[in-house]
């Protein structure tokens, strides 16, 4: 989450997107704090290892953050159908883009 982005909004963003998957708030930045997040939109992909979780994947969704239908590069999906697959991924970062974390 951003520190300036509201619960009622996030929820509603959630709901109009039909997210078939948990959206959770972190008001207190302490994952994003954990994980080293610096910009949004950023993502993380983590698996279980011997009883911890380890970073797959940080960085950007896919190669265009700006107008998605444009994308030709899809990071996120390629890192994820890899790990399905049993498989290890190609890359494990690629350079999120977008704006910074505002942090308290």
């Amino acid at each position: 989450d951003n520190i300036d982005d509201s619960v009622e909004e996030m929820k509603k963003q959630a709901e109009n997107k039909k997210y078939a998957f948990p959206y959770l708030s972190d008001k207190n930045q302490q994952v994003a704090q954990n994980l080293g997040a610096t910009r949004n939109p950023e993502v993380f992909v983590l698996q279980m290892h011997n009883a911890n979780f380890q970073v797959r994947y940080r960085g950007a969704i896919d190669n265009n953050p700006q107008v998605a239908n444009e994308a030709t590069e899809f990071y996120l999906r390629d890192v994820i159908v890899a790990l399905l697959n049993r498989k290890n991924p190609s890359f494990s970062e690629k350079k999120p883009i977008g704006c910074m974390i505002k942090k308290e």
